[in-house]
This record gives structure tokens, sequence and C-alpha cells, in this order.
């Protein structure tokens, strides 16, 4: 954990204590467990480095809902979720380019943000 926050972030951090650990078990039609998910939070304390970032680099938040179910009584599942992601300002950059016979240019900046909607089905294939 701390060598991926170093490599991610540029941060070194002491692991202060385990805050949470998170289990999903999802389970099939039968009750079976099919996935399962762990997921361990930590509480750090930074002791050295300095914060990474590069000027494509954008910090912000995140929220999304989404669902997964049973398509009829069959193996077919599908899925549908929403994401929409929120990086903030960002400065305005302007770009010129010439080109035979004409010119053009584009001026980037404002409020960047995403939404995302995205659908899917899957088969399941029995055990």
């Amino acid at each position: 954990m701390r060598r991926e926050t170093l490599e991610e972030t540029g941060l070194r951090v002491e692991i202060v204590y385990r805050f949470d650990i998170f289990e999903r078990i999802m389970r099939d039609a039968e009750g079976r467990a099919e996935y399962h998910y762990v997921l361990v939070d930590f509480v750090c304390k930074v002791t050295g480095g300095e914060l990474v970032t590069t000027s494509r680099d954008h910090f912000g938040w995140a929220a999304g809902a989404g669902a997964e179910f049973m398509l009829g009584n069959s193996n077919w599942i599908g899925r549908i979720e929403y994401l929409h992601y929120d990086f903030g300002q960002v400065e305005p950059t302007f770009t010129f380019t010439s080109s035979t016979p004409g010119e053009s240019s584009t001026e980037n900046g404002g409020r960047q943000t995403i939404n995302v909607v995205r659908a899917g089905v899957s088969y399941k294939f029995a055990p």
C-alpha cells in the first residue's frame, strides 16, 4: 500500500490504522457466491515526498449509481450505470493551426465535467 501510494502520488505515507474493510458478495440465482470483493481502507499520515502532478492532472470528484439485474428467467444479465465527473475549473488554453488553404484556432477552458452512461449485457455460463 505504501509503495502504490508513492508511485501514484509521490507521497511517502505511514499507515496509522486500518479504517474499514468492506466486503461485497454477489450471489447467483441459486444463492451461491458468484463475485466476491474485499476493499480495505487505511488512514495514513504523510511522512515525506512531494505531491506529483503534471499540467494534465486535474483533481476532482465523481459520483454515480448503477444496477445489475437478471433478464427474465435466464442466464443473461443486464447492467446500467451513470457516472458524473467534475474536475473543476481549468485554465484556458489557445491552439492556433495554420494549414493551406485556411487557418483554424480553438480555445479550451472553463469547467471540466464528464457525464457517462454505460449499459451492458453478459451471459453467465452455468457451473
